[in-house]
């Protein structure tokens, strides 16, 4: 803690209320403090005093102290032994007037100490590490001043480098700065990370805010570097924000409040953008949701009509990563309203684009591809090419979700080729990523992984592995799909290593849950649950609802392969309860459905047909002709158990109609198998009716009946 007490009477308050709900159960609160903190009673928690150093281990400390400075310990100095005693062990403390016996006597010391003791209230340990900073400060250059100010407005952090750029920006001189950080450094209230980066001792910042106040000029040149160097990180991606936002987070804030204390508006408004994105990028929607609101207020108090629109831009992101569809939707409507009315044309492209994604994601393509043509007019007409080949980028994701693949690398392909053409080598590697994907999807492995070595090879030359572990898991995935379970792991497990690393849980997510699907395969499913519950802790601590509801779905899965089905049941519905309570993702919801349909359809027909048949509304509402056709060949099995060989032959037809239409011979095959097993199984007289059918459908074209039969003969 600060020396001064930081906590407010509400936030006490808060604490007060937290301690009490958590008494009686198994978590144990550890709280550090230098004060007693008598607002707590003793009912609330239980104080235990830690003693400073004692024994040999504080004469041990003292003799590395001196022995830098060439002096040795005095245990048999009266005048030595009481200023070892009144620093009563504090190490900071110790150091702090230590490193003063090279210029002063013991006597003179103690009794400076003692002086700055009688002055200070407030708890008896932090006034002696003040007493004992003070004293140091006694010694201390005038013209280490200016740079003892800036180095009080920092928290946790401070760089040399920045404090030379900033008391240049003052006109002030640079010259103390190093010889003040050495001995701040050799005092122990500084301590070096590398790279002229400091961390500081929790009461230096305290002490300096008391001590040397900075003046209104320092506070304003702070504020000004601040607020460019958090507006430089704004545009960067997660991995390039990480670092210097754990390094200077606290100083954002900071300065953030002097800006609004001193009505700097500039700075404002730059430092509660980028601390937004940051938040965003981290993934605290709730504390990005807050500093784009507080943004937006700001802006339109100021009659910045651009900025209040870009500020509910954002809020309509951080509402869609939420999947709240209809509030995100209504957030970038109300930014384009504005930007509309500024005449603001690219701006007004960037919301069609937002609000075409919005609508491809609840599967609504036509909608989708409307938004995203009247982005692309505007786009092409600025030369904007990187607009274009996001559009271009996201014609190829809907025609990818509707399974067609040719159209979707038809897209792809426009985008690379501008790509190319303007030397974009990441966006190339994204469209490369892309084009893997598809390879994929038509089980084509070989040329998926040509394309994602074309692209590792761009992201790892860049030093990129925020994109290289997410090429690293879409090796894994196809691997996995070869059936290649040991490659698989290697990949998820190299993606893993970077995901952890840069804390990355917005995509270890997702290698958490292949890994559960590896497992899962292996039937090794106490690994796979322990797999997708680490998935689930996850969507849980980011409130995200859907991902939630997937791993509800995926443990229902565990547990019918274990032949359990009431646990089926039971997480299948938990994660349907979720998906029709958002009621924005229908697809999710049809999937959990046609699951149900699994596992009814065992011992309960007519419940399996009921689920099956809400599963195959929505995926035709979707026109999502891949999931028609294969609900399509479960209603026709379903009819097939029932021996209604008529129906399940209807059934069976129009699953293949579809996959020959989808050029999908991996469903396709085993669906005319079973149009032929469905036949054979049948009186004579719907044999006749069924051949009729099919020759009537035009398969004839692709293979006759007698051809088909003759084939599966040969083949058994």
């Amino acid at each position: 803690t600060e020396v001064r007490p930081l906590l407010s009477e509400e936030d006490r308050g808060l604490l007060k209320e937290l301690l009490a709900r958590l008494r009686g159960g198994k978590t144990k609160v550890l709280i550090t403090s230098r004060s007693t903190e008598k607002w707590l009673s003793t009912g609330e928690c239980f104080r235990l005093s830690l003693s400073g150093l004692r024994g040999e281990e504080l004469w041990q400390f003292c003799n590395q102290v001196l022995r830098d400075l060439g002096l040795r310990v005095k245990r048999d100095d009266e005048d030595f032994r009481a200023l070892i005693e009144e620093l009563d062990g504090h190490p900071l403390a110790l150091r702090a007037v230590l490193l003063q016996l090279k210029e002063k006597e013991p006597a003179e010391l103690l009794a400076d100490l003692r002086k700055e003791f009688a002055l200070l209230a407030g708890d008896e340990s932090s006034s002696r590490i003040v007493a004992a900073l003070a004293v140091l400060d006694q010694g201390l250059p005038e013209e280490y001043g200016p740079v003892l100010q800036l180095i009080g407005l920092h928290r946790r952090f401070v760089e040399q480098d920045y404090l030379v750029q900033i008391l240049q920006h003052t006109k002030k001189t640079i010259e103390p700065i190093q010889h003040c950080f050495a001995l701040l450094e050799t005092s122990g209230l500084i301590y070096t990370l590398g790279n002229k980066i400091f961390q500081m001792h929790p009461a230096l910042q305290s002490y300096l805010a008391q001590k040397h106040p900075a003046e209104e000029s320092l506070h304003r040149a702070f504020v000004d570097f601040m607020g460019w160097f958090a507006n430089q990180l704004a545009p960067k991606e997660l991995h390039e924000q990480r670092i210097p936002f754990t390094l200077h987070g606290g100083n954002f804030h900071h300065a953030l409040n002097v800006a609004q204390q001193l009505g700097i508006d500039w700075s404002v408004a730059v430092l509660t953008r980028s601390l937004a994105v940051y938040a965003l990028n981290s993934l605290d929607y709730a504390s990005a949701a807050q500093l784009f609101v507080e943004l937006a207020g700001h802006h339109r108090q100021k009659k910045e009509y651009e900025g209040e629109a870009g500020a509910y831009h954002h809020l309509g992101i951080i509402a869609h990563k939420q999947r709240d569809f209809a509030a995100a939707e209504q957030l970038y409507k109300k930014s384009l309203d504005i930007k509309e009315k500024q005449g603001n044309e690219h701006g007004a492209a960037l919301s069609y684009h937002h609000l075409g994604i919005i609508a491809q994601e609840q599967q609504d393509f036509a909608t989708a591809e409307q938004w995203y043509k009247k982005s692309l007019v505007i786009f092409e007409k600025q030369g904007d090419w990187h607009g274009v080949t996001s559009t271009y980028h996201q014609f190829g994701n809907i025609a990818k979700g509707q399974r067609d693949f040719v159209v979707a690398e038809r897209w792809y392909q426009k985008s690379l080729a501008i790509e190319e053409e303007q030397g974009n080598e990441y966006g190339a590697a994204i469209t490369y990523h892309q084009l893997g994907r598809i390879a994929v999807e038509q089980n084509n492995f070989a040329v998926a992984e040509q394309w994602y070595t074309k692209a590792l090879v761009i992201f790892e030359g860049q030093s990129n592995e925020h994109e290289a572990a997410k090429t690293y898991h879409q090796l894994g995935i196809n691997a996995q799909k070869q059936h290649d379970v040991a490659t698989a792991e290697q990949w998820y497990t190299k993606a893993l290593t970077i995901f952890e690393k840069q804390s990355n849980e917005h995509d270890a997510v997702g290698t958490y849950h292949q890994l559960g699907m590896i497992a899962e395969d292996q039937r090794d499913f106490t690994a796979a649950e322990q797999w997708y519950i680490k998935a689930l802790t996850i969507f849980k601590k980011q409130d995200n609802e859907h991902g939630v509801a997937t791993i509800y779905h995926q443990l229902g899965i565990i547990a019918q392969k274990q032949q359990n089905f009431a646990e089926t049941e039971h997480w299948l519905k938990k994660s349907l309860a979720i998906k029709e309570e958002q009621g924005n993702d229908e697809y999710s919801a049809a999937m959990t459905y046609y699951q149900l349909g699994m596992m009814a359809k065992e011992n309960n027909f007519t419940a399996a047909e009921q689920w099956y048949t809400k599963a195959l509304a929505i995926f035709e509402k979707q026109e999502n002709e891949h999931w028609v056709a294969i609900s399509c060949v479960q209603l026709g099995l379903l009819a097939g158990k029932q021996k209604q060989w008529a129906d399940a032959g209807q059934w069976f037809l129009r699953s293949i109609q579809n996959f020959v239409v989808g050029d999908d011979h991996h469903h396709g095959i085993p669906a005319m198998t079973l149009y032929v097993s469905n036949l054979q199984s049948a009186d004579q007289e719907t044999q006749t009716l069924l051949r009729q059918q099919w020759q009537q459908a035009g398969l004839d074209e692709v293979i006759t009946l007698d051809q088909l039969e003759q084939q599966l003969n040969e083949h058994n």
